[in-house]
């Protein structure tokens, strides 16, 4: 709803920093600043209710039991029964010198994400995944169907179980 009043750029958009694009998609971020400080964000079930009102796509079953910190709704899809942990940040944009790039993040299906986990731009986690806690995954990083990763920056942890 939110991305369509504001008009957001699409995956893998780029615009400069002064641009009026960028004005509107702050303009969306402001709103989602206010969402994240009412109650309606934090608690479940409304969390997954007012993200996809701002543009996510979140699959069903996906349990959140605290909150957590989304940057551009719009650019980010989550699969069934996904696990997010407190705290976790999930951020779909980078800024490049005068230049900000969306590129969207993909979340599987079951995937669990550990407290405060953060999830940078383009990241893409297919189903049965496990990022360990206080991890960070580095832009455009590709994690493979059941694996687990930890740290910082996260890696692929062998023969490590959930």
């Amino acid at each position: 709803l939110m991305g369509r009043i504001y008009r957001l750029p699409g995956p893998g958009a780029r615009f400069g920093v002064f641009s009026w694009r960028a004005v509107r998609w702050g303009a969306y971020g402001f709103w989602t600043g206010v969402g994240h400080l009412t109650f309606v964000s934090r608690v479940m079930p409304f969390a997954p209710i007012f993200w996809r009102l701002m543009g996510a796509k979140v699959g069903k079953r996906t349990f959140v039991p605290n909150a957590i910190g989304i940057a551009d709704f719009a650019q980010i899809t989550i699969g069934d029964e996904c696990t997010i942990g407190s705290d976790v940040i999930i951020i779909a944009h980078t800024a490049k010198r005068t230049e900000v790039i969306l590129e969207p993040v993909t979340i599987g299906s079951r995937v669990t994400l550990g407290t405060p986990a953060i999830i940078s731009s383009g990241v893409a986690l297919e189903d049965d995944a496990t990022i360990g806690p206080s991890s960070f995954v580095l832009p455009r990083a590709h994690i493979g169907r059941g694996e687990t990763w930890v740290g910082v920056p996260a890696r692929k942890v062998e023969g490590m179980r959930p």
